[in-house]
């Protein structure tokens, strides 16, 4: 099971949102480097990193912070946030980002991520960001009208391989993972899935390597490392 720590950039800080609300915002250290370095040290293979600034259309206040962390850590590296230009695309390649999300391109411009993938292969990830099964952009601030079984037809035909599942509604509570929904969008994509938001314990993790489906090839946790809920050093050894 792929174990994913995340790190949410603001203002060059780590920080975490509540539901992905901007104003429900916790800023947990100004070195997110250190960070990167203790869950790489712990045992961590990949890191999660979204840069809520590009979110936000502000792609300059976060991309040295990630040059930083790429050059302290020899973890994979995930990052999403405002990727909607190809100059983004190929500024996170130099830095040495080795896998992109995508999000609110994959249903506005699916055509782009198409010629991106083939282009540059398979480096990215979508990120389906869903609130009581309807697909939220922009941030989440935005209805697509669409719900989130809809759109997997769609992305998998782009070419993309892996697709992160968040429930928004969990995610930054520790209220538990939806491990029921991530399943069925993993049985029903037939792609690898990444489950994301709610997790709060050492035993939210246990349930999902229990009852997950096949395809549901890892998890992203968050808020509960920095609450100390969740010892990473203990989970990368009995479930990684």
């Amino acid at each position: 099971m792929l174990i994913i720590p995340s790190i949410n950039l603001m203002s060059r800080e780590c920080v975490h949102l509540c539901q992905g609300d901007f104003n429900q915002t916790t800023a947990y250290s100004k070195r997110p480097a250190s960070i990167a370095k203790a869950f790489a040290e712990a045992g961590a293979r990949r890191l999660h990193i979204i840069d809520l600034d590009s979110v936000r259309g502000n792609s300059a206040n976060n991309r040295d912070v990630i040059r930083e962390i790429r050059d302290t850590v020899p973890c994979v590296l995930q990052v999403g946030g405002g990727i909607r230009e190809e100059e983004d695309v190929k500024e996170l390649i130099d830095i040495g980002v080795e896998k992109l999300i995508l999000g609110t391109l994959l249903i506005n411009n699916p055509e782009t991520v198409s010629a991106w993938v083939r282009q540059y292969g398979d480096i990215f990830i979508g990120g389906i960001d869903a609130r009581e099964g309807m697909v939220k952009i922009d941030g989440r601030v935005s209805s697509t009208f669409l719900k989130d079984l809809e759109v997997l037809d769609t992305i998998k035909n782009l070419g993309i391989t892996q697709l992160i599942y968040t429930n928004i509604s969990r995610d930054g509570t520790m209220e538990g993972p939806d491990i029921d929904r991530a399943n069925l969008i993993a049985q029903r994509s037939g792609m690898e899935v990444i489950i994301a938001g709610g997790i709060s314990s050492e035993q939210d993790i246990e349930e999902i390597v229990t009852h997950r489906h096949k395809n549901l090839i890892g998890l992203i946790v968050g808020k509960a490392i920095y609450e100390n809920r969740i010892s990473l050093s203990a989970v990368f050894r009995e479930y990684s």
